[in-house]
This record gives C-alpha cells, structure tokens and sequence, in this order.
C-alpha cells in the first residue's frame, strides 16, 4: 500500500527553531512533531502521536509498561517487538513550528490518526479502540483527513459519532476503576 506524507524527516535534531535576539541572543522556540511508530517486520503504521522532543518521547514509549487506560494493545505491541529484540521505527510525518498553539497540534495530530486508520493500519491508539463507531465511520470515509475543512458535513456527523463514544467509555472506565 502507498502512503502519502506532506511533510517526511527523519532529522531527530530539527526540532527546534533558533531565532537571533537583541545583541544576537539565540532564543529557543519548541517546534512539535507529528510521528508516527511503524511496525520493523512489515513498515505497518501502529501509532501516531505528538511531541516536542523526539528522542525522550520515544524512549517512553520503550519504558511504557501500560498507558493507563485499561487498554494495553500499544504495550503489549512494543513488547512482543522487544522480546524478539525489534523496536519500533519512529518517523515524523509533520513538522509544526513555533509558535503554534496545543489546538493546531491536537487537531494535526488527529488528522493523522484519522488518515492511517482510513487506510487500513492496525493503529494501537487507545481511542481507535475506545470509539468504535467514530473509527468505523472513519475507515468508511472517502474524504482526505489532512485537508478537509473542519466545517464540514462529515467533521460534523464524526464529532457526534466521538461524543457517543466518549460518554459510552465514560461509563466503562468508571465501571472498570470502581471493580479495581
């Protein structure tokens, strides 16, 4: 299967942007990435997610023994990798930089989710697995998640479908912590 990236780096130090002060000061703005941790047996897409520090966040996903959430299909992953002596391959799909808002990179950040999903990846986000009627619709879409208009019918019907799912989890979180 063919993927699309708009935007590929593989350079683990460009995440930061450098902009001259007065009398030359150096100042430090955190640029975000959008990556993606790929599968090394077959270069399958298990997980998208964001930082502003590619090295230490992927060392947290190696040290992860669970996400917190009661589903555990991202550990488990990176565990049978490891114990085969595999990792995960982390690759940015999109570069975000400062100044940017958390709005800009939650929404970029569920744009690619929402993209790979709609292409058959087998992703391990825990909301792939928490909201099954909004990654339904996703996977039936034919609209482009990277560029369509936040306005638009199918955000909308998608938006409801999320606030069904998120009150069915709801309970089913609660129902979990009160039995633990």
């Amino acid at each position: 299967m063919e993927r699309e990236f708009e935007i590929y780096s593989q350079h683990r130090k460009a995440n930061r942007v450098l902009l001259v002060g007065p009398r030359g000061a150096i100042i430090r703005k955190v640029d975000y990435s959008i990556y993606v941790l790929e599968d090394p047996r077959d270069n399958s897409v298990r997980y998208v997610g964001q930082t502003n520090n590619l090295k230490k966040r992927l060392g947290g996903h190696l040290c992860d023994k669970q996400d917190y959430s009661f589903v555990t299909t991202r550990s488990e992953w990176i565990f049978g990798l490891k114990k085969i002596g595999l990792r995960p391959q982390m690759k940015v799909v999109e570069m975000l930089f400062a100044p940017v808002d958390r709005a800009m990179i939650n929404e970029r950040e569920s744009r690619w989710i929402s993209h790979f999903y709609q292409q058959g990846e087998n992703l391990t986000n825990v909301h792939c697995i928490r909201m099954p009627r909004l990654y339904k619709a996703i996977r039936d879409s034919r609209i482009n998640f990277l560029t369509e208009p936040l306005d638009s019918a199918i955000w909308t019907e998608l938006f409801e479908l999320q606030e069904i799912d998120r009150k069915e989890w709801a309970e089913i979180n609660h129902n979990l912590r009160a039995k633990n």
